[in-house]
């Protein structure tokens, strides 16, 4: 049999139409009670460090010291995260900055929890992501955003996980392409409870 231009076409296209389906299967919100959320992200001050795998604008990586504040507030939770990114190689301070998390509940979509997330550093936006919880267990929640960071020149699509170990927090950020190493990025974060 001759695979001809249009045989070629056809299979793209549904490929195409089986991951945009995938995509909206697994994308959809998960119900999270408040009790839920503030019991994985519980209310108060945190020490943490982390690392961010390099990329074209920070080819050695980063790693990161880290100081985070979770507290409730009228529609959830907020968490403000200060960041001081050092090169790994040279301990050489990259940047300060400040990252605001919202985990907000809307009046109108229930036990639904929204994520928005902004960073700046000198007063400045530079990162901004927008999603929703889309998993939860008893010690873990993933959300799913879409959004740019300013470590990296491409927006992704973020796969968000944050898991309770007794007073840690793991927390990860990764994007991960449908094309294999394609703008992947991979941030990872460890917090302990003070």
């Amino acid at each position: 049999m001759k695979v001809s231009k249009a045989h070629i076409l056809v299979l793209v296209a549904l490929v195409f139409i089986v991951i945009k389906i995938s995509d909206y299967y697994f994308n959809l919100p998960q119900k999270v009670e408040l009790s839920k959320l503030k019991h994985i992200l519980e209310p108060g001050n945190y020490k943490g460090s982390g690392f961010y795998e390099p990329t074209s604008n920070y080819p050695d990586g980063l790693k990161t010291k880290l100081f985070m504040v979770i507290k409730k507030t009228n529609n959830g939770l907020n968490a403000n995260v200060n960041i001081k990114a050092y090169n790994p190689k040279s301990n050489k301070l990259e940047y300060s900055g400040i990252r605001v998390v919202d985990f907000d509940y809307k009046l109108n979509h229930g036990d639904t929890v929204f994520k928005n997330s902004k960073s700046f550093i000198s007063g400045s936006l530079v990162s901004s992501s927008h999603g929703k919880i889309t998993s939860c267990s008893e010690n873990t929640l993933v959300d799913s955003s879409i959004g740019w960071w300013h470590t990296s020149k491409h927006e992704h699509s973020i796969k968000n996980t944050l898991t309770k170990h007794g007073n840690k927090l793991h927390v990860s950020f990764e994007n991960k392409t449908k094309i294999p190493f394609l703008n992947n990025h991979t941030m990872t974060e460890e917090y302990v409870k003070i």
